[in-house]
């Protein structure tokens, strides 16, 4: 009982929960839609779209066109990038 109602009210706002999770090996080929956070590790040949946030890896590539609320870039692109919040360019 002790500690009960403290860790259900706990939130982690610097934690995103990862609903789309493309591996360091995987090639998609196709539009990417999501409604929840993505992170990339792999190749996407194709447009992304993402209502909350897009990671792009330091071994992912996206050849096509980002838009997210916020995007954080670590890997390649090849596209244009449309971001309505935060937009983070790492020095990979």
């Amino acid at each position: 009982m002790l500690g009960k109602g403290r860790n259900s009210a706990y939130t982690d706002d610097g934690r995103e929960k990862i609903s789309t999770l493309i591996g360091k090996e995987t090639t998609f080929d196709g539009d990417l839609t999501s409604a929840e956070t993505i992170r990339i590790d792999g190749v996407i040949n194709g447009n992304c779209t993402c209502e909350k946030k897009l990671i792009l890896s330091s071994d992912g590539q996206i050849k096509g066109n980002i838009s997210a609320q916020s995007v954080i870039i670590s890997g390649k692109v090849d596209g244009d990038i449309v971001v309505q919040g935060k937009l983070e360019i790492l020095s990979t």
